[in-house]
Order: C-alpha cells, then structure tokens, then sequence
C-alpha cells in the first residue's frame, strides 16, 4: 500500500501528510466516521444505529474502571452524556481498528480477530507490559555484520523499509524536522524494557515523558561510539515495539511500532539540511571497539560519566566558547584532583595518559594548556585577540581542540586497564621521574 522513500542523498525520508488517509487501498477511518459534531449534536454514524456496537458501548461505559482504561477523557469530561458518548466512540473505534488490521494482513477469520483482540486487550489492561526500544541512529550508517550485538540485550540492528514506514512522523506535528527523524538506516535496540501500565495508556504516558526507562542506556551507548568513532552520534526519535500486545496504533499490515517521542538527542549541525548531506560509514574495526568501550563507560567512575555527558553535550551547543566549555568541564572531571586545581598538573597529567598511547607528552601539555588559556579568558569576560591556538606550529580551532583532546582521553581512560585516575597519573609520572633520576649501576661499576 505504502512505498519506503529516499532522498536524492540517499536517505530514508519517509513522512506523514494529511494525502495518507484518501490514498487509494487506505484504511477505514473509523475516528473520523465516529466523531462527534458539536453543532449539529450528532456523529457522521451514530454507534447506537448498530444494535451490538451500541450493546458494546453501553457495557464499557457501565463499568467505571473498564471505561477510563478505554479512553482517556472519561474522567474530563464535563457531563454524563459526553462521558458517555467519547466512551462508546473509543470502543466501538478498538472494534474497526481490529477489523483494518485484520483486512490488511488477509485474515478475518474470527479466530485471528480474536488473537487481534487479545493485543489490544492486554495492551490497555495488564497493570505491567514489556517491549523493546528503539533509537534509529540519526544520519549514522553502519559497516558491520548486523544485528551488532552491544551487551546483552542491547543490538545494532538495520531498519527495514516496512519498519521505516511504521515509524514515520507526520509534517508540522514535532519539534524536530520529521525528514531528520526519517534520515536514519539503522538503530539501537533495547530489549526486555518493563513499563508500568497501572493506569492504562502507556503509550500516551510515555509520548509524555522527556525520560522513560532504557533512554540512559541509549545514551550510554551513544556516548560510547561517539567516543570510538571520533564523531557525535545521538538520535531524534524513541519507537515502541510491544511484546504481544497494542496500544491501538496499528498501521495497516506494517509492523507493530509506534513512534512515541521525537526528541533533540543529536548533534545540532544535523539540523542545517543535514539530511541532504553524505557522512563516512562507522567502519566494522570500529564497531568492534564499541562493546569493550560501553562496558567500560557503564562501569567507570561518576567523574568518567560526567566527563563522557559533557562530551556529549558539546555536540548540542551551536556557539564555540559554549562547546570548548564543556569540552574543559570533561576534561576537568577526567584529569582534576584538588579544588583549585592547577593547569599545569592537568597537562602533565594530560601528558602522562596520552604518551600511554602514542602522544608526544610535550604535545598532550601544550594542547591542554593553550586550550585553557583560551578558556580563562572566556570565563573573565575577555574576547581572545585571535580565534585560533598554536600547537606545534599549526593552528587549530580551541573549541575542535577541546573536543577531540575530551575524547582522546575518555579513550585512553576506557581502554587503559585499570581505567587510570589523576592518582594513578600522578603516580606514573613521579615513577617515571625517579627512574629517569636514578643512578645508572653501569656507569658506577665503571667509575
């Protein structure tokens, strides 16, 4: 019925639009059959004209409980009659929707309406449901045997043009550009997520929510390839994919996936036409560095976290002093001890964890420094005379610089085993200096 679309970059960009419900094969608009005209005080069909679907309509609304479940006006309401009447729309609507279902897929034998029912059932219900999340990666494309498993219940999977279809957002109805939401070719599952459902409605309850469970892990895990690839990575959209049950969305014969939050969990540069633009691949070595990476950002210390947070954060500044400020915050958090903590101890600290993994130290210290020299005269209120640093002669953004020294460090943290802290740098470095002071036994034989 529905095709999957793409852009002239080649992105998914598969959207909603008004043209969806007259397109020719659609669906009965059972809602739009059912509404309610104020004026005229009648419906286009009026759910009593058909004895069983008035019997259905009275039984819910007889049944306080049941009817709340049913819809979510019930207690809004201002009178009995208009309870009464959003009431019976709502459950002879669960009845069409069924039927579209059932139509879609080519089986209306009353068994599988029956199976049918039983999801929506349980959906608005059972006081517990369970489902998996999923995060499309926005404008992310992945090099990689798939599904990539993360850890244990957490994948990297392909989106399918039905699945693409089925979480496709409608224009003008989101914050986000719903052609950025669409852009993505692959996405992070999340299984066995448990919700609440005590008050019926999870998916509204959950549209409704800026947190909902497993969203940190995404991040975790966001935050983690951002660190192994050298790029942001983040997504725009959250989806809902139910274990056995409905929340009375439906789509036709696509598959059982709801949109139920389109957030700002990107890099903010994709929101100039990123969608129209080509990225490099995440390549399979690097991917493979990621479950390692994410085990290790799970298990670190809270200064480590905050650190890799801030990382992230810097991608969703739009201005260059705000970004270089929380690139030194993360550094701060990574290499800082003491309260009033010293710059130069930093960068020999900086230099210290970073000639580990092939940095000339002298480098490592001199990029840290300029970086916060930069930084303390944006903290006092100075506009810095030149808008780049010198580091071994070539000239480089501070901002771009106190990312990527940022991310060079959660790195070589992650990677480092045990993970070291500004104690165990410190200790390195003084070991390093006794050894280099000490006494050469040869030279003493000699003389």
């Amino acid at each position: 019925m529905y095709l999957s679309k793409e852009n002239e970059a080649g992105w998914p960009a598969n959207v909603r639009s008004g043209t969806d419900k007259v397109a020719d094969g659609a669906p009965l608009d059972w809602r739009g059959l059912l509404q309610f005209r104020e004026k005229t005080a009648s419906y286009q069909i009026d759910p009593t004209d058909v004895p069983a679907l008035g019997e259905l309509a009275r039984y819910v609304y007889a049944d306080a409980e049941l009817a709340a479940r049913v819809s979510p006006l019930f207690a809004y309401a201002d009178d009995d009659a208009m309870r009464e009447r959003v009431v019976g729309s709502e459950a002879v609507l669960l009845v069409g929707t069924i039927l579209n279902r059932a139509e879609a897929l080519g089986d209306t034998r009353p068994e599988y309406l029956s199976e049918l029912y039983a999801e929506i059932e349980k959906g608005l219900l059972a006081d517990e449901l369970s489902g998996a999340l999923l995060f499309p990666l926005a404008l992310t494309r992945l090099e990689a045997e798939l599904p990539f498993e993360i850890a244990d219940g957490i994948t990297l999977e392909e989106i399918t043009p039905q699945l693409q279809l089925a979480r496709a957002v409608s224009i003008g109805a989101n914050e986000v550009n719903p052609y950025l939401v669409a852009a993505a070719t692959h996405m992070l599952v999340i299984e066995g997520v448990v919700f609440d459902n005590s008050n019926g409605h999870l998916h509204r309850q959950i549209s409704a929510q800026y947190q909902m469970p497993g969203a940190s892990t995404a991040d975790l895990v966001c935050e983690a390839l951002s660190i192994v690839s050298g790029r942001p990575i983040g997504y725009a959209q959250i989806c809902l994919k139910p274990d056995d049950w409905t929340s009375n969305s439906w789509r036709c014969d696509l598959p059982v996936v709801e949109s139920v939050a389109t957030v700002t969990k990107y890099p903010v540069s994709l929101n100039d036409r990123g969608w129209l633009k080509q990225y490099d691949d995440i390549s399979s070595e690097t991917l493979a560095r990621l479950p390692a990476a994410f085990a290790a950002l799970r298990s670190t210390d809270r200064r480590a976290q905050l650190a890799s947070r801030r990382l992230a954060q810097a991608a969703q500044r739009t201005e260059p002093d705000d970004i270089l400020i929380d690139a030194c915050i993360g550094i701060e958090a990574l290499l800082g001890k003491e309260h009033a903590e010293l710059v130069h101890r930093m960068g020999l600290r900086a230099a210290t964890a970073l000639s580990a993994i092939g940095w000339k130290s002298t480098v490592a210290y001199e990029a840290l420094k300029k970086v916060y020299d930069y930084r303390s005269a944006i903290v006092h209120g100075d506009e810095p005379k030149k808008k780049t640093i010198t580091i071994a002669g070539d000239h480089f953004s501070p901002a771009s610089t106190a990312v990527y020294l940022l991310r060079t460090l959660l790195d070589a943290h992650l990677f480092s085993e045990p993970p070291w802290t500004p104690a165990t740098l410190d200790s390195a470095l003084f070991d390093a200096i006794t050894a280099a002071s000490a006494p050469d036994p040869a030279s003493d034989g000699a003389a």
